[in-house]
């Protein structure tokens, strides 16, 4: 299946193209075309874009929550009801944020965001047309929404002085590579695990350290 997406301003990773098309092939981008010499390519389905500007989809990698719904309590529904919104504002793949709270609380909420991963997958194969379930940080906007990636933890591990509206009562601080094993993972191949870390508390350094050991990325920060 080819389609062409004509007539478009194209912002690319190094320019912008004032006069474009893109041609998409079994679902992904094979090739960007400069000026009119698309006129005459053969495809299956033609966009008529109109001078519209054509740019890649954003990534939420902070958002707590939208359309009602908290990431914390949210069940799977909830999180494909945020996911299509976004998908609506040109997110095409987001990282739900906790906050701080209960270890019960925090199992839950990933385990619903772990279980919207595995529809996404699926869906997302069975869409795009692949035999086989797509990687689930594979970017791209699916029917039911943008797709999760993963996680994101503002903390725990803060600094209390400067928590914003986190509660302060589920902070913690680093000792061990224990301290960390409670904390709730998605079991997904890839899926992405950020944590936002204030460096200056207890053992904060060496919590880096091992975070990045187990793959985490580490956004580092005083969190408000």
């Amino acid at each position: 299946m080819r389609t062409l997406l004509r007539n478009a301003r194209i912002v690319l990773p190094e320019q912008s193209l004032e006069s474009g098309s893109l041609h998409i092939e079994d679902g992904q981008i094979a090739r960007v075309i400069e000026g009119d010499s698309a006129e005459s390519f053969n495809a299956d389905s033609i966009i008529e874009l109109d001078g519209a500007t054509l740019f890649p989809g954003f990534i939420d990698i902070h958002i707590h929550g939208a359309v009602g719904v908290d990431v914390n309590s949210a069940t799977v529904s909830d999180l494909r009801r945020v996911s299509k919104w976004l998908a609506g504002k040109g997110v095409t793949a987001w990282l739900p944020t906790l906050v701080p709270a209960a270890d019960e609380e925090c199992e839950r909420a990933i385990a619903a965001i772990s279980e919207l991963m595995s529809q996404q997958a699926l869906e997302y194969g069975l869409q795009s047309g692949f035999a086989s379930p797509e990687s689930p940080t594979k970017v791209g906007t699916l029917n039911t929404g943008a797709r999760v990636l993963g996680v994101h933890y503002e903390g725990p591990f803060v600094n209390s002085e400067q928590c914003g509206a986190l509660h302060q009562e589920h902070f913690r601080t680093f000792k061990t590579s224990a301290d960390l094993d409670w904390l709730p993972t998605i079991e997904h191949q890839n899926a992405v695990h950020l944590t936002t870390v204030a460096p200056e508390i207890e053992g904060g350094i060496e919590l880096i350290r091992e975070l990045r050991g187990r793959g985490w990325i580490v956004s580092i920060g005083h969190t408000r």
